[in-house]
């Protein structure tokens, strides 16, 4: 268990460095990939619910912490993202790259819609241009990112029959 911690907080550190230097000028027609969320949507998605929804909760908080948006907004945001996906999981017969990728896109669609709307609620604008160019594309460059995610979330929790067992 102290291992897959210490991985994860890597693998979240890894994404966070990616996401705020590589990836933020990565640009296609005004979007970027938000590596973190779909980091946290695959956590959901290879852990399970609950072990993904608390991944999820502290990638959402380390990204607070980087972001000029209330703490806890990307927190709350993430971990629900993650628990999300975590339930596509389980409902999947055989969860694979595809699948993956699949959910990834709309775990991270759904992201983009949640922080819009809480964002909003809490007076703050996050959203400059086009909301649906900003969904449409999180998601195709989270969907094309997801099976690299996958195989380094995989890694960070273990062998796959460990976790069904732990959860």
């Amino acid at each position: 268990m102290l291992l897959t911690t210490a991985r994860m907080i890597g693998v979240t550190l890894v994404a966070l460095i990616l996401q705020t230097t590589l990836f933020a000028d990565l640009r296609i027609g005004g979007v970027a990939p938000e590596i973190v969320l779909a980091v946290a949507a695959i956590a959901g998605f290879v852990a399970g619910p609950n072990r993904g929804a608390v991944a999820g909760f502290w990638m959402g908080l380390a990204y607070d912490l980087i972001l000029d948006t209330p703490i806890g907004l990307a927190a709350l945001t993430f971990c629900l993202v993650a628990y999300a996906a975590g339930f596509a999981g389980e409902v999947a017969f055989r969860p694979n790259w595809w699948f993956a990728s699949g959910a990834c896109a709309v775990a991270s669609a759904g992201g983009v819609v949640m922080l819009f709307i809480v964002s909003t609620l809490v007076g703050k604008d996050l959203v400059t241009g086009s909301l649906l160019r900003l969904i449409v594309g999180v998601a195709l460059f989270n969907a094309l990112l997801a099976p690299a995610i996958m195989a380094v979330v995989r890694w960070s929790y273990g062998r796959p029959h460990e976790l069904r067992a732990a959860t």
